[in-house]
């Protein structure tokens, strides 16, 4: 909802994010990033379903890209998530960054965005 809300919306209705809703789905983001961390990344495996790598895996680093997207980076803010989301995209390269070409333009065109 933190990307719909800051990207897709404006984007489509033209009008800018009211900054308390976003404020809120930021804070949802952040207190699911330190569950998903907290309960899938610290329970003694490399990965979220065990020592293997699964789609599981896949899914929830794709996941992370919206986030990138919006202008905030979960592998800054989490160590863990960090760690494993490295291990996941070296697995799955080159089609991980294959598959992330357009999210990967929008969060560069944001950032530039977001420093002027």
């Amino acid at each position: 909802m933190f990307f719909r809300v800051k990207i897709l919306d404006p984007t489509f209705t033209g009008k800018a994010p009211d900054a308390k809703t976003l404020l809120g789905y930021e804070k949802r983001m952040i207190s699911a990033l330190e569950t998903f961390e907290k309960h899938w990344l610290q329970n003694g495996t490399q990965f979220v379903a065990g020592d293997t790598i699964t789609v599981a895996d896949l899914l929830a680093a794709c996941e992370l890209e919206q986030p990138r997207a919006a202008g905030y980076e979960p592998a800054d803010n989490f160590k863990g998530i960090s760690t494993w989301w490295k291990k996941v995209r070296e697995h799955f390269n080159p089609y991980y960054d294959e598959a992330h070409v357009v999210i990967n333009k929008v969060t560069e065109k944001n950032k530039l965005a977001a420093k002027l």
